[in-house]
């Protein structure tokens, strides 16, 4: 493994990816961990990622929140849509520890407020850099006015974008806004082209609504 020899963090990201995915290699996930922290240690974005993920999941890992939100903030902070994401999710979640917020460290709280607030904030630096599913939870986070204000066209615009890659959770509810008229004029057919799409994918809600759309 010349190039990793030569200390190349690209190299060592890959080979990482190799030994965590048995490719070309026997599979082992702890030196495919030792790969990725080199790599990670010299900042390259793709493997912080990878790492906190790993941490964060804690399949075939001992899993390590704290690690995890580390590096997926690291990489998030250097633009990385997934790292953006991620993140944002464990906002969402409640599941950032106290102490990776100084502010909030210094209040000795934090409010469900405040998660989302920081959910919505990282959901849109991943979804403006055309994050599928970080576009549709945006999405439903204005369409309830959590963590933003509350703004039909928005969750319009980013449901639209989101189902148009292809996530479920966004033609369903794209399909709905249709269906009742929210942001855009009220169009059965594009509720039922959504619905539709939807319900392919084998998700129930949209599957449900099909029989009465098509009576329309």
């Amino acid at each position: 493994m010349p190039l990793a020899k030569e200390e190349d963090p690209r190299a060592e990201y890959y080979i990482g990816l190799m030994f965590m995915n048995g490719l070309g290699v026997e599979e082992n996930y702890e030196q495919g961990i030792l790969w990725l922290k080199l790599a990670a240690n010299r900042d390259y974005v793709d493997a912080q990622f990878e790492l906190g993920r790993a941490y964060v999941s804690g399949v075939k890992i001992e899993q390590n929140l704290d690690q995890g939100i580390r590096w997926l903030l690291s990489a998030a902070k250097k633009g990385h849509a997934g790292a953006q994401f991620s993140y944002g999710l464990l906002n969402q979640q409640d599941k950032v520890p106290l102490s990776s917020d100084l502010m909030a460290l210094y209040k000795q709280s934090r409010s469900k407020t405040f998660n989302f607030t920081q959910a919505a904030k990282w959901y849109t630096l991943a979804a403006e850099q055309n994050h599928a599913a970080a576009q549709s939870n945006l999405a439903s986070l204005y369409r309830v006015g959590i963590g933003v204000q509350q703004n039909n066209e928005e969750a319009f615009k980013w449901y639209t974008n989101s189902a148009n890659q292809g996530v479920i959770d966004a033609q369903y509810n794209l399909g709905l806004m249709y269906e009742q008229g929210i942001a855009t004029p009220m169009d059965t057919q594009r509720a039922l082209f959504w619905h539709t799409k939807a319900a392919e994918q084998g998700y129930l809600p949209s599957q449900q609504r099909l029989p009465f759309l098509q009576k329309c």
